[in-house]
């Protein structure tokens, strides 16, 4: 604990007692005084917010002693009822107070008025509140304050029942302001009206008063409004204000009288003032008096004090002064006695220290001592300046864990109390702190200290700054560091080969590139003869070696090199020779680096472009078959439709339906034909059914041994037990059809084997993968491991190149002399469309394998055995009702018309969606159906068909378009459309679809 000055603490209590009475007296008499005159000042607040609540009363009390006065002049009939108009129009121009008076019978009907207003009289006030008020309770009755809507200014009125009669004064009271006017306090006090429910009336500021500002919420209203009537202290808008608060008794309005606490209270905080200013300066008269004798009686101490702190720097020359203080000088003279020995003894010790100080501050190791405390008390200056950056005296005294880091300090005190425990010598490194914080290396050596009787006093010792030693092996390691991980981030080993003295040495990398054992091969320059273009003629002897090299033309190259473990990897050789003063090869150094990983990636990114290629080409074919197939089918609904009902109306003995046979059987083949387009592009129309392969080849036997060469035998191997899959019966049925074909063309006019095989087997990732690499089925769909059922039909034909089979599915590709060369595109697409894929397999003269892979479905749901389609319609059934169709082509709204209505139906026909849905919307709910295209200009049929949903939830739309059923439901998720029929339609099967729709309960369509 720190002692604490003696002239401070006598300072202080003088200052003490001289001063607090002064303070006690001095602040009682001042809140005394403070308390009178803020009671004095709210006192004369109130007392003005009364006198103005008088003169507001008898503000109001002029108008009731007025309509007093005309109840006592119709009581008394001394003004007639005619001249009543005339008298009441002389008391408001007299009195501005009034703004309307007028006179109501008993039920409330307007009599009289001033000023007259002939739209006034016989007008029904009976449901006003002040009428009903004042008639409940028969006396005058004041109302609440309220704006006219003639004047637009602030009023009430004021309500006297007579007998069978009520007086209702309109008083203007604008008139309250010059009531407030007249008070002035201070210099931004001012007095406010506010009605009982906490409006502003009356105040300075007329915004106030028009905008209708309600203060019921601020603290004085509150307490206004439960009846105290007294001065508050509040907050508005942001200023604390005093307001003294006095009550009306007719209206119950208060009236208050307000200023800033500030203004109000400015004579108070003057007085303040002034005793505060007389108590300081009574403080600091005291507190004068209190120092001078202080003063006096600290001198001689003082200077005691300043001459020991001289003594203390080395001045021993000192007497003592007279001093008029008998204890004081007693001190005096003992202090002379013991500077007298001190300087004898100083004089001893600085002579040895001066010999000892000449041995040790020459040298430039560090020379150091502490105390048991760990505190330095001893360093020489030249090596303690050179090593720490400190002068000597800035670090003596203080702890040597002072100078290095919190973790370091830990440690090293470790070590010193081991030596001060009784330990030997001892040697250790350790790191210290420059005085601009920069680490030091230091190598300390230390030896306890001992006293006389062999109690430990401190450490001493030597030290040594080896800071930049420890930088230079740090830096080495490091460098030697960076440069492996390097070589092992780029795989790159390095050696070098002296010629002359046969030593050869290599970097740790060249053991891992090249999966050499280290503990079986050492560096050797028969090793590093793997990576060369060597001969194996050549003799391995050092001269042939050199001779070798020599006749090598340095540089980079690429090889291939079997590794130490079997395998083969891929490798950039970097030579370089170094040559003596006599010319002559004398070092070879060079570099290895494994490029096997950038080689096989190089490799799959080739492989993968090619594939992707591959696939988009067969995407954007599908895209473009699909979109001609689509326009295909619009014109040839134009043809077939018309042909159709060219049949229909033709007699039977006509030559001309022979004709019209021929155009409807090449239209037919034509919409097969787009059929197989859209197979192709994977929009074919498919019927799912879980399908058993095994019974459904068997079913086609018949069919498949027709459509075969004579000479070609057909063998079939059924495996049993086989799992079902989802897929569309006659699709399937094609798939195979064309295979069985372009087996049979293959084999040609020879003689040959066609082997038909089901199976079902597990695909693994591996698997699937391989299969898309070499014959992908899509690019965006990723097939899923598990089961799948194949059929695999394999020839004994001539075989296909791979050029060929690169172009094997491709649209209107052909090998034969003639052909569509749609087959096998169809092909694809088909199983493209089941989420199938295809393997090939063919070599010249070997033959060909086409294996087609289906997902197996976890169950069967509907068995092959109900392929069969009930296509049968009665062909007399006729509808009735009207038809909407909706077609952008102006041959299918004919041909569609003309075919509805054959069947029965009226028609009604639109060219586009936003024509649709304007006959829809006018025809007021007589459309029962509506036929409706998918691709038209301006709106959709999709659009189209959700805007009809809106207009009519049940209403019957049937879908048509070019593409299949599939393509086109799979986009509404939800409210779908009734039933679809594809393009090109006949009648008869658009006789088949509209029975099918009209038979459905409306329930099902909405």
């Amino acid at each position: 604990m720190m002692p604490k000055k003696l002239r401070q603490v006598l300072t202080l209590n003088f200052i003490a007692v001289a001063a607090l009475p002064v303070l006690a007296v001095g602040l009682i008499a001042l809140r005394s005084l403070s308390v009178s005159l803020e009671e004095e000042i709210t006192e004369k607040n109130y007392i003005i917010a009364k006198s103005i609540a008088g003169d507001v009363e008898r503000f109001l009390n002029e108008p009731l002693n007025l309509l007093e006065q005309i109840r006592n002049l119709k009581r008394k009939g001394i003004v007639s009822e005619k001249e009543l108009n005339e008298y009441l129009a002389g008391l408001v121009t007299q009195y501005p107070i009034f703004n309307v008076i007028r006179i109501l019978d008993q039920k409330g009907i307007v009599t009289h008025l001033a000023p007259f207003d002939e739209n006034i009289p016989g007008l029904d006030m009976s449901n006003q509140p002040y009428y009903r008020v004042a008639r409940k309770t028969g006396e005058s009755h004041w109302s609440h304050t309220l704006i006219l809507s003639q004047t637009r200014r602030l009023a009430l009125t004021l309500t006297l029942p007579l007998e069978k009669e009520m007086i209702v004064g309109y008083l203007n009271l604008s008139e309250l302001n010059r009531v407030i006017d007249k008070v002035k306090i201070g210099d931004s006090g001012y007095a406010a009206i506010i009605d009982s429910n906490g409006t502003i009336i009356a105040h300075p500021d007329q915004k106030f008063v028009s905008e209708r500002t309600n203060v019921k919420h601020l603290f004085f209203a509150q307490q206004s409004m439960m009846g105290k009537e007294r001065t508050f202290f509040y907050r508005f808008m942001g200023v604390e204000k005093i307001g003294s608060v006095a009550f009306v008794p007719q209206t119950h309005w208060m009236v208050i009288v307000t200023q800033p606490i500030e203004e109000a209270f400015l004579p108070v905080q003057r007085v303040r003032n002034i005793g505060w200013a007389g108590m300081l300066a009574a403080i600091l008269l005291a507190g004068f008096i209190a120092l001078i004798n202080l003063k006096r009686v600290l001198k001689p101490l003082l200077r005691l004090e300043k001459e020991s702190q001289r003594i203390a720097d080395g001045d021993y020359t000192y007497e003592p002064e007279s001093i008029p203080y008998l204890e004081i000088r007693n001190v005096a003279h003992s202090f002379k006695t013991m500077i007298d020995a001190i300087r004898d003894r100083d004089k001893e010790l600085r002579n040895s220290e001066a010999k000892y100080r000449q041995l040790v501050e020459s040298s430039r190791i560090l020379i150091w001592s502490v105390d048991s405390l760990g505190r330095w008390t001893y360093l020489n200056e030249n090596a303690a300046r050179r090593i720490y950056g400190y002068e000597p005296g800035e670090m003596l005294g203080k702890p040597f864990t002072d100078f290095m880091t919190p973790e370091q300090a830990k440690k090293d005190w470790g070590i010193f109390e081991e030596i001060m425990a009784g330990k030997n010598q001892v040697n250790y490194e350790t790191v210290h702190l420059r005085k601009d914080g920069t680490p030091i290396m230091m190598n300390f050596s230390a030896i306890v200290l001992r006293d006389e009787q062999g109690e430990s006093l401190g450490t001493t010792g030597t030290a040594g700054d080896i800071t930049e030693r420890k930088r230079a092996e740090e830096a080495l390691r490091e460098s030697e560091r960076r440069l492996r991980e390097a070589q092992q981030l780029a795989h790159l080993g390095n050696w070098h080969w002296d010629i002359q003295t046969g030593n050869v040495e290599w970097s740790d990398e060249v053991y891992e590139i090249f999966r050499f054992d280290p503990n079986q091969v050492t560096p050797q320059i028969d090793s590093i003869l793997t990576l060369l273009p060597w001969s194996e003629h050549h003799s391995r002897d050092q001269e042939s070696i050199q001779k070798a090299f020599e006749s090598l033309e340095f540089g980079s190259y690429e090889q291939e090199s079997l590794r130490a473990d079997g395998s083969t990897g891929f490798y950039t050789v970097t030579l370089q020779g170094i040559y003596d003063d006599d010319g002559r090869l004398a070092v070879i150094r060079g570099t290895v680096q494994d490029i096997t990983e950038r080689k096989q990636i190089e490799e799959e990114r080739l492989s993968l472009e090619r594939q992707v290629q591959h696939v988009q080409k067969l995407e954007s074919l599908g895209v473009l078959a699909g979109g001609i197939a689509h326009d295909f089918n619009n014109l040839l609904m134009g043809i077939l439709g018309n042909a159709d009902l060219a049949i229909g109306i033709l007699p039977p003995y006509s030559p001309a339906r022979e004709n019209i046979r021929e155009i409807e059987k090449a239209s037919k083949r034509a919409a097969e034909l787009a059929k197989q387009m859209l197979a192709y592009s994977g929009k074919g129309r498919f019927i799912i059914k879980s399908i058993d392969l095994n019974e459904f080849v068997e079913e086609m036997a018949h069919l498949l041994k027709v459509s075969i060469s004579k000479k070609t035998m057909l063998r079939y191997h059924f495996a049993k037990n086989l799992p079902f899959f989802d897929g569309d019966v006659t699709q399937i049925r094609q798939v195979i059809m064309n295979l069985i074909t372009n087996a049979s063309e293959a084999i040609g006019d020879n003689s040959g084997v066609i082997t038909l095989s089901t199976g079902a087997t597990h695909c693994d990732r591996a698997y699937l993968d391989n299969i898309n690499k070499t014959m992908p089925a899509d690019l965006h769909q990723l097939m899923p491991e598990g089961v799948y059922v194949y059929l695999e039909v394999r020839d004994t034909g001539c075989g296909m190149d791979t050029k060929t089979i690169e172009k094997l599915f491709d649209p209107f590709f052909t090998t034969k002399f003639m052909g569509r060369g749609l087959g096998l595109s169809a092909v694809l697409g088909i199983v493209r469309g089941h989420r199938g894929i295809i393997n090939v397999y063919s070599e010249i003269g070997k033959g060909t394998t086409f294996k087609v892979l289906f997902p197996a479905s976890p169950s069967p749901q509907n068995p092959t055995a109900d392929r069969s389609e009930d296509n049968a319609v009665e062909e007399d059934w006729r509808g009735s009702g009207t038809v909407l169709l909706v077609d952008d082509e102006e041959l299918i709204q004919h041909a569609g018309k003309q075919m509805l209505e054959r069947i029965g139906f009226t028609v009604l026909t639109a060219s586009d969606g936003e024509e649709a849905l304007r006959i829809f919307q006018e025809s007021d709910g007589d459309i029962d159906c509506v036929l409706l295209d998918l691709t038209m200009p301006r709106m959709s049929g999709e659009e189209c068909l959700r805007e009809l949903r809106k207009i009519k939830s049940d209403v019957r739309i049937v879908l048509s378009s070019g593409y299949n059923e599939q393509d086109v439901v799979r986009r509404f998720t939800e409210k779908g459309p009734a039933g679809f029929i594809q393009k090109p339609y006949q009648t008869e099967n658009l006789r088949r679809k509209m029975k099918e729709i009209f038979s459905q309960k409306v329930e099902e369509i909405s």
